[in-house]
């Protein structure tokens, strides 16, 4: 649905985006590269703030 209506899905999770990135098919490559993306940011940021979490 997301697809056909142009929109960008990040999820959050770890098991979905590791679905997505082994269902490229299924999954828009952006989609995929925008959680690796996310993730990483997230993992600096925690390992720079770690009081914060």
């Amino acid at each position: 649905m997301a697809a056909r209506e142009g929109v960008s899905v990040v999820p959050p999770c770890p098991y979905a985006a590791s679905w997505a990135e082994r269902h490229p098919e299924e999954a828009a490559v952006r989609a995929v590269r925008a959680v690796r993306a996310v993730t990483e940011a997230a993992r600096t940021r925690l390992a720079a703030e770690p009081e914060r979490w």
